[in-house]
């Protein structure tokens, strides 16, 4: 219906170490759209409840090692017209 169509996805894993404070820096350097037009009080207060709950979590440190696996989603497209 819009002219493509897809021949082909797959799925890759991969493994990923992060770290609270790296999550911390993406949030508070509005990295990702979804932060973009959130106002700074309201940001600054998402922060404060990200450092509390690695008090709680992560004892205090927010360099702890996190282990998590990330996934890709590839698709190949190609024109419905050619």
């Amino acid at each position: 219906p819009n002219g493509w169509e897809t021949v082909r996805t797959a799925e890759f894993a991969y493994d990923y170490k992060t770290c609270p404070a790296e999550f911390l820096e993406c949030v508070e350097g509005r990295i990702w759209s979804s932060t973009w037009y959130i106002p700074e009080d309201d940001l600054q207060a998402g922060a404060a409840a990200i450092r509390a709950a690695v008090d709680v979590h992560f004892n205090g440190d927010p360099n702890t090692v996190v282990p998590t696996v990330r996934h890709y989603h590839a698709h190949i497209i190609t024109p419905t017209d050619i």
